[in-house]
């Protein structure tokens, strides 16, 4: 996982904060008074124009305690009644396309009301902007649709889910005006210098860039932003401690289970690629 800050105040001090960081990305795109920059961001996305959005869940103020527990996304509604919802993903973990799906499901769903007529419901698009490389292909930007698996009909234009990969994105000589959403990615998740260059070619990210500088210097917002950083970190670190205590225990599993069928240590340890020694130390366990 990319080290978004410092954990020491003073070694951060001067240093833009790092947009992948869910709340500096709500804290800048995810307020009423910057609206227009999630506009600017979603049309850089998306085929069809936004013109106006409807903020659904609020921006989390300084006096939220426990954002570092929260789900930072953020979620409007459109003149067109298609909902949208864009979050910041910084690992990959198992179920990430599950949760996608999730997320959706529970827009979609959640536009309902008990007796209403389906034809209440409306597109409904989900949008993961990924801190690392989710599909093996060069392409940063990929659309998701159901469609029929020959023909590859559409079944419903409802369901629509983006995966933006910001590993896969470069700076470049060439940028024209054509190539915006690069910019915009560049934006999210290049160093200092990257984000001065790609806000110096576009009004919209200069003033993105702007709001980034102010909400640096807020004090507040760093420690928030850093507390946030290293609750993230400290959850991946539990995860990884997780997988790897889950696979010693299957392997040891699998070691005893050799050994009771009568395998020898040799072929246990051929079998396991595993020291003679370690797989002794296991079957001595249960002596």
């Amino acid at each position: 996982m990319v080290a978004l800050v410092r954990e020491e105040p003073e070694k951060y001090s001067g240093r833009l904060l790092d947009v992948r960081n869910d709340l500096v990305f709500k804290a800048i795109f995810g307020k009423e008074k910057n609206k227009s920059l999630l506009i600017l961001l979603l049309n850089a996305i998306l085929t069809e124009e936004v013109e106006e959005i409807m903020f659904l869940n609020s921006y989390l103020g300084a006096e939220y305690v426990d954002e570092k527990y929260s789900i930072l996304d953020i979620r409007v509604r459109t003149t067109e009644n298609v909902e949208i919802d864009i979050e910041m993903q910084l690992e990959y973990h198992s179920g990430f396309e599950n949760r996608m799906l999730l997320y959706w499901a529970r827009m979609y769903l959640g536009q309902l009301k008990s007796g209403e007529a389906y034809e209440k419901l409306n597109k409904t698009i989900q949008i993961s902007i990924t801190n690392f490389k989710f599909l093996q292909n060069d392409h940063f930007h990929s659309t998701f649709h159901l469609m029929e698996k020959e023909k590859l009909i559409k079944f419903t234009d409802h369901l629509e889910i983006h995966v933006l990969e910001l590993p896969k994105v470069q700076m470049t000589e060439e940028l024209t005006d054509e190539d915006l959403l690069t910019k915009w990615m560049l934006f999210l998740s290049g160093d200092d210098k990257t984000k001065e260059e790609v806000a110096m070619t576009d009004m919209g990210i200069e003033k993105a860039y702007d709001e980034l500088h102010r909400i640096s210097e807020d004090e507040v917002m760093r420690e928030r932003a850093i507390a946030r950083d290293k609750w993230l970190s400290d959850q991946a670190t539990r995860r990884e401690q997780a997988r790897r205590e889950g696979k010693e225990e299957g392997e040891k599993e699998t070691v005893l289970s050799m050994h009771a069928e009568g395998f020898s240590v040799e072929m246990i340890t051929r079998v396991m690629k595993m020291p003679e020694e370690k797989v002794h130390a296991i079957i001595n366990q249960i002596q």
